[in-house]
Protein backbone atom coordinates (compact mmCIF):
# COMPACT_ATOMS: atom_id res chain seq x y z
CA UNK A 1 0.00 0.00 0.00
CA UNK A 2 1.79 3.40 -0.87
CA UNK A 3 2.13 6.06 2.35
CA UNK A 4 0.89 9.47 1.46
CA UNK A 5 2.85 12.33 1.79
CA UNK A 6 2.55 14.83 4.60
CA UNK A 7 1.46 17.66 2.02
CA UNK A 8 -0.99 15.16 1.09
CA UNK A 9 -2.55 14.42 4.16
CA UNK A 10 -2.40 18.12 5.24
CA UNK A 11 -4.04 19.01 2.01
CA UNK A 12 -6.53 16.26 2.72
CA UNK A 13 -7.24 17.94 6.26
CA UNK A 14 -7.62 21.53 4.55
CA UNK A 15 -10.04 20.25 2.63
CA UNK A 16 -12.17 18.57 5.01
CA UNK A 17 -11.83 21.95 7.66
CA UNK A 18 -13.08 24.48 4.72
CA UNK A 19 -16.36 21.52 4.08
CA UNK A 20 -17.55 21.34 7.62
CA UNK A 21 -16.98 25.41 7.70
CA UNK A 22 -18.91 25.85 4.57
CA UNK A 23 -21.57 23.41 5.14
CA UNK A 24 -22.08 24.60 9.13
CA UNK A 25 -22.99 28.27 7.59
CA UNK A 26 -25.02 26.65 4.59
CA UNK A 27 -27.21 25.08 7.50
CA UNK A 28 -27.39 27.38 9.84
CA UNK A 29 -26.88 30.86 8.28
CA UNK A 30 -27.95 32.95 11.85
CA UNK A 31 -26.13 34.95 14.35
CA UNK A 32 -27.70 36.09 17.49
CA UNK A 33 -27.29 39.64 18.57
CA UNK A 34 -27.70 40.55 22.26
CA UNK A 35 -28.63 44.27 23.16
CA UNK A 36 -28.91 45.83 26.77
CA UNK A 37 -29.94 49.14 28.08
CA UNK A 38 -27.55 49.97 30.73
CA UNK A 39 -28.85 53.27 31.17
CA UNK A 40 -31.66 55.08 33.41
CA UNK A 41 -33.90 55.46 30.52
CA UNK A 42 -35.82 54.03 27.45
CA UNK A 43 -33.45 53.23 24.38
CA UNK A 44 -34.07 52.13 21.20
CA UNK A 45 -31.51 49.68 19.41
CA UNK A 46 -31.30 50.32 15.83
CA UNK A 47 -29.79 47.94 13.10
CA UNK A 48 -28.62 48.75 9.87
CA UNK A 49 -31.40 51.53 9.88
CA UNK A 50 -34.10 49.98 11.32
CA UNK A 51 -35.88 49.65 15.09
CA UNK A 52 -34.86 46.26 16.52
CA UNK A 53 -35.87 46.59 20.01
CA UNK A 54 -36.92 49.25 22.76
CA UNK A 55 -35.15 48.16 25.86
CA UNK A 56 -36.49 49.20 29.56
CA UNK A 57 -33.84 50.54 31.61
CA UNK A 58 -31.62 47.13 32.61
CA UNK A 59 -33.67 45.23 30.00
CA UNK A 60 -31.38 43.04 27.48
CA UNK A 61 -33.51 41.44 24.10
CA UNK A 62 -32.28 38.84 21.80
CA UNK A 63 -33.07 38.91 18.16
CA UNK A 64 -31.58 36.10 15.74
CA UNK A 65 -30.08 38.10 12.80
CA UNK A 66 -28.53 36.59 9.27
CA UNK A 67 -25.06 36.45 8.61
CA UNK A 68 -23.72 39.84 7.14
CA UNK A 69 -22.26 43.28 7.59
CA UNK A 70 -24.02 45.46 10.41
CA UNK A 71 -23.96 48.90 11.80
CA UNK A 72 -25.82 49.38 15.27
CA UNK A 73 -26.43 52.13 17.57
CA UNK A 74 -29.00 52.92 20.50
CA UNK A 75 -30.91 56.23 20.24
CA UNK A 76 -33.27 57.78 22.99
CA UNK A 77 -36.75 57.80 22.17
CA UNK A 78 -36.55 61.86 20.99
CA UNK A 79 -33.98 60.22 18.44
CA UNK A 80 -30.59 61.50 20.02
CA UNK A 81 -28.32 59.00 19.70
CA UNK A 82 -26.75 57.85 23.27
CA UNK A 83 -23.86 55.81 21.76
CA UNK A 84 -21.72 55.89 18.96
CA UNK A 85 -22.70 53.43 15.91
CA UNK A 86 -20.94 49.99 15.98
CA UNK A 87 -20.06 47.85 12.69
CA UNK A 88 -19.64 44.20 13.21
CA UNK A 89 -19.73 41.32 11.13
CA UNK A 90 -22.13 38.28 11.79
CA UNK A 91 -20.93 34.77 11.18
CA UNK A 92 -23.16 31.96 11.50
CA UNK A 93 -23.32 30.55 14.92
CA UNK A 94 -21.77 33.19 16.71
CA UNK A 95 -23.44 36.06 19.68
CA UNK A 96 -22.69 39.38 18.95
CA UNK A 97 -23.45 41.75 22.67
CA UNK A 98 -24.10 45.32 22.60
CA UNK A 99 -24.90 47.51 25.37
CA UNK A 100 -25.62 51.54 26.15
CA UNK A 101 -24.97 52.98 29.26
CA UNK A 102 -25.35 56.85 28.11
Amino acid sequence: MKKLSVMTKIFIVLILLLTSISCSELLNPEATLEVTNKSNHIQICVLNGGNIATLQPGETKSRTIQTGSYVIYFTRQNNTICCSAAYFEAKAGHTYRYSCSN
